[in-house]
């Protein structure tokens, strides 16, 4: 937990070094903001509920999942390729500091109440800038709602296909798992993903051109090429079977 706070301040002081960065939240139709809003928005109602009926544990439980398998797994990872990529827009670097803010700012809020002092200190160092308009404690802050955001029909097909992306990269690191690799090691092998069904290529293929950077960039894994199942491939995972081919074994 702690990690991922100083994740966002050593963001904050790369891009904004010279100055007190000043978030300024605003509605985004990039797939990574709407997936982690609205992941957000379903853990504030869960937790709410949970409160409501005095049930700890499931608040707590809500609160874990999201931070690790949503924000830390998910947004973080995806946010480390954009915000070290040289062709981001300094818009869109604002953008998504201003959504790793407000996520932290709100998971400090959402447990408070389970872990008090933590969170206080968390949430101290997380307003630089903007003292004065806030309360002294994270006690006396409003507790999270859930405001209804409405997530229209292209939002929603946006992160149903965003899980396919998550899938694929599954696959990816299984791919290093399976020559021992673990951490930010790079392996010197490229990959060669095989569609596990009719029409899998073709979606492998899409996935791919949109998301390409990323996948690569937080799985260490070079993308070869993509091809059909054959008849040879078996134990097929996911949507992608991985074979691993040294670098000089392609010609590509």
């Amino acid at each position: 937990m702690q990690n991922t706070y100083n994740y966002y301040h050593r963001a904050v002081e790369n891009h904004y070094p010279d100055s007190d960065f000043i978030p300024n939240l605003r509605f985004s139709s990039e797939t990574i903001d709407l997936y982690i809003m609205l992941h957000l928005q379903n853990t504030i109602r869960t937790v709410n509920e949970a409160m409501n009926q005095r049930k700890l544990a499931n608040a707590t439980k809500a609160l874990r999942v999201f931070l690790w398998n949503h924000f830390c797994d998910v947004y973080v990872e995806f946010s480390k390729s954009e915000l070290q990529s040289p062709t981001t827009s300094r818009d869109r670097k604002m953008s998504i500091l201003s959504i790793l803010h407000h996520v932290l700012d709100t998971f400090a809020r959402l447990a408070h109440p389970i872990i008090p002092f933590i969170t206080e200190e968390l949430w101290q160092e997380l307003k630089p800038g903007r003292r004065a308009s806030l309360p002294e404690s994270l006690m006396v802050t409003q507790f999270p709602q859930e405001n209804h955001l409405e997530f229209d029909d292209t939002s929603m097909d946006k992160v149903t296909a965003f899980d396919q992306t998550l899938n694929l990269l599954s696959v990816l690191n299984r791919a290093r798992s399976t020559v021992g690799i673990v951490g930010a090691k790079k392996i010197s092998k490229k990959v060669i993903l095989i569609g596990d069904l009719v029409g899998d290529k073709e979606l492998l293929e899409k996935i791919v051109s949109e998301w390409r950077e990323p996948l690569e960039f937080i799985s260490n894994v070079k993308i070869a090429k993509i091809i059909e199942k054959s008849s040879d491939d078996k134990d097929m995972v996911g949507i992608a079977s991985v074979h691993l081919y040294s670098m000089d074994e392609l010609s590509l």
